[in-house]
């Protein structure tokens, strides 16, 4: 999440979230713009681009592409993504679908011809769909940005190039995925296991060079270099080899698509979520169905709450 002024060069207060005296935590605030992330290293990344005069949109952006590298767990560039753009001059939301489609090839007949039946698989080549996330990245920039995405990709491949602390999370989550990446093909074990057999610790400097490449890429040939160009025709190739569904026919003809926002009223609020196939539509009839209920009155965390 990332907010801040529409015009001029926002004024940025660093932010701070520290901790004392047990569990208390110290409220972070600011007064020219604000950037939230799962990631201290992708929050640095948002708050550098609104230091360059940069936007929300562009605060945003900039973190997101560092959190593909520093989060490796959560979605990359290989993933998708669904935004929300609130302009304040003219109070409009507009919604981006940067879901990719699954591939020409994944019908239900191909699936069961590889032993999968009851359900889809959870891992491996054929798990995915065309990824949307890089699409939507540089759709958004084009409609909403005012900083390039050679730029605001920078600090991404710098971090995967030159590599990064793991934190506890980090380390925590690679190891509990170390036995499934011994089994796929492709580098992820490679990439995040010591000698491709074991986890890192927290604090041990993970490096990813064929992601640095990837990202230098989109900020020298951008979107196009990801669908049309030699990342695609690699996807497609590797694809093939392993027996998954994604060509470079399915990427090219990928497009993000930019969508109404879905609102709701709730006690006197509008709440804006994207629209499907996103799962924004759950959080809506959720709120539908806690509106009729009077949860002050049930206490706060009450079974009946």
């Amino acid at each position: 999440m990332a907010k801040a002024k529409n015009s001029g060069t926002a004024r940025i207060d660093t932010p701070f979230h520290a901790r004392g005296g047990g569990e208390r935590r110290v409220m972070p605030m600011g007064r020219g713009g604000m950037v939230a992330t799962a990631h201290p290293l992708a929050t640095a990344a948002g708050l550098w681009a609104l230091e360059r005069g940069g936007n929300a949109m562009d605060a945003a952006l900039a973190a997101a592409g560092v959190c593909a590298v520093v989060l490796p767990a959560m979605c990359g560039l290989g993933g998708d993504c669904f935004l929300l753009h609130y302009d304040a001059a003219t109070g409009a939301v507009t919604g981006l679908n940067g879901s990719g489609a699954a591939p020409l090839a994944a019908t239900p007949g191909v699936y069961a011809e590889r032993g999968h039946i009851a359900q889809m698989p959870t891992y491996g080549p054929l798990a995915v769909s065309v990824p949307g996330a890089v699409g939507a990245y540089f759709a958004a920039n084009e409609r909403w940005g005012s900083i390039a995405m050679r730029d605001l990709l920078r600090p991404a491949e710098q971090y995967a190039r030159d590599g990064f602390a793991l934190t506890p999370e980090d380390a925590e989550t690679i190891a509990g995925a170390a036995d499934v990446m011994k089994t796929q093909p492709g580098a992820a074990a490679k990439t995040f296991l010591a000698g491709g057999k074991i986890a890192p610790r927290t604090g041990n400097i993970l490096k990813n060079e064929d992601l640095a490449d990837t990202l230098a890429l989109l900020r020298t040939g951008g979107a196009a270099a990801f669908y049309e160009g030699k990342i695609a025709e690699t996807i497609g190739k590797w694809m093939k080899k392993h027996d998954g569904l994604i060509t470079a026919e399915d990427l090219a003809r990928y497009t993000p698509e930019i969508t109404p926002a879905v609102g709701v009223g709730y006690r006197g609020y509008t709440v804006h979520t994207t629209a499907p196939p996103s799962q924004g539509i759950i959080t809506v009839g959720m709120l539908n169905i806690a509106a009729n209920a009077d949860l002050a009155a049930m206490g706060q965390h009450s079974p009946a709450a």
